[in-house]
């Protein structure tokens, strides 16, 4: 393994050394060791579907908490956090993802990887900082701060940007309404998080601004509706991560982060919810902000018509790959991490398999229901399915209803 990693830590400084890119040497060491430990930390298998029936899968309605804005950022979270901990112990909450993090990434890695968070906290929001200080508070408070320290808890948060794998799809159904749906894949090696899965209403003087379905811990929304009321504007996004095969990626993303040339993507999510209040507000925002990594971000709006997915680069202008009227129907679109003009590999045909459902469903049978089936849809042959082994959570969003609610799954 640590033969590996040299040889390719090598190769990306000689790649580095020879575009004249001027690297302390200890920070291109740290880089490498992160961008190795993403890959291995968000490897994606290609396991088959399950389902709901027979293969013992638990779901369960993911709980509401409310994230008061009005607070200082230190505060926001702790209560939170302090109550999980208090209902649940430290064994069924944040160990399980301290162990899966000890258990993938070898020690000598995981002190490089937490070296390197630690350096470029500094380039951070001080707000994402300072609520992260209030988790780690907690953490401390309860004496596990040896087992997870705030340079560890920044680094589960950059992990995560990483290292996803979804299903998101916006669709319009015969009345004009519009809604979000999406899976989140993430391999824990079936070590559950379910407990720290919470549906958060993030509100300033007693009034929802937006809602997110996260992780306590982790600060950013990747699964996320801002709603101003009906007919009062709103928008709903998911990020899906964009595979594509260059593994200097992670390390670009954590130079450009280190730089200060590109935002996390769920911080730029959290933050356009915080700051624009309709579809057609948020889409350049989400277009043109310089990010960290490439994603796919999946928006959809509460008018009739509005469901875009944008591919984008670091640095690059975001383009709508695909939007409502012209996606796989003229009601829906779909994305999984793959670009909808090229063939997704044969381990991986999630888009396929879920145009099929929706087509199956047909537009006229978009209910709540009919969108959870949708997102249950098992694989085919050796394609892993729309839900599969690696399926943490669902949610089914309507910016046109206000309707925000999501399951786990176990």
């Amino acid at each position: 393994f640590f033969s590996k990693r040299a040889e390719f830590c090598g190769a990306i400084t000689h790649q580095y050394i020879n575009k004249s890119l001027r690297l302390h040497g200890m920070m291109l060491r740290l880089t490498c060791a992160i961008t190795w430990v993403a890959l291995t930390f968000g490897g994606i298998s290609v396991s088959g579907g399950r389902t709901t029936s027979g293969d013992d899968v638990h779901m369960e309605v993911i709980p509401r908490v409310t994230i008061d804005l009005d607070l200082p950022a230190h505060e926001r979270w702790q209560t939170i956090a302090r109550d999980l901990v208090d209902k649940h112990g430290w064994e069924y909450t944040y160990e399980p993802v301290v162990e899966y993090i000890r258990e993938t990434i070898p020690k000598e890695l995981l002190s490089l990887v937490e070296n390197a968070s630690r350096l470029i906290e500094a380039d951070l929001p001080r707000e994402f900082m300072e609520e992260l200080d209030g988790l780690e508070a907690v953490v401390r408070e309860k004496g596990h701060v040896e087992d997870l320290p705030e340079k560890l808890i920044v680094t589960i948060n950059i992990l995560y940007e990483l290292s996803t794998a979804c299903t998101s799809i916006v669709s319009q159904d015969d009345k004009g309404n519009m809604w979000h749906s999406r899976n989140m894949d993430w391999s824990f090696d079936g070590k559950s998080v379910r407990n720290l899965t919470v549906l958060a209403d993030f509100q300033r003087q007693g009034k929802t601004v937006y809602q997110s379905v996260t992780w306590v811990g982790y600060t950013g929304i990747l699964s996320g509706m801002r709603f101003n009321g009906v007919g009062q504007g709103g928008f709903s996004v998911t990020v899906d991560e964009r595979f594509v095969p260059d593994v200097l990626l992670p390390l670009q993303a954590l130079l450009r982060i280190a730089g200060k040339k590109g935002a996390l993507v769920g911080l730029l999510v959290r933050d356009t919810f915080e700051k624009q209040e309709t579809y057609a507000a948020a889409l350049p925002v989400l277009e043109t902000s310089p990010l960290a990594t490439t994603v796919y971000l999946i928006v959809g709006g509460q008018k009739t018509g509005e469901g875009a997915v944008i591919t984008r680069l670091q640095n690059i202008t975001g383009h709508r790959e695909v939007e409502i009227p012209n996606g796989p129907a003229p009601w829906f679109v779909v994305e999984t991490n793959y670009d909808p003009t090229l063939k997704p590999p044969a381990g991986d045909d999630r888009r396929d398999i879920a145009i099929q459902a929706m087509k199956d469903m047909g537009q006229s049978g978009i209910s709540i229901d009919n969108l959870y089936r949708v997102m249950e849809t098992p694989g085919r042959g050796k394609s892993r399915g729309v839900f599969n082994d690696e399926t943490v959570y669902t949610v089914v969003i309507s910016p046109t209803t206000g309707h925000f609610e999501g399951v786990t799954w176990r």
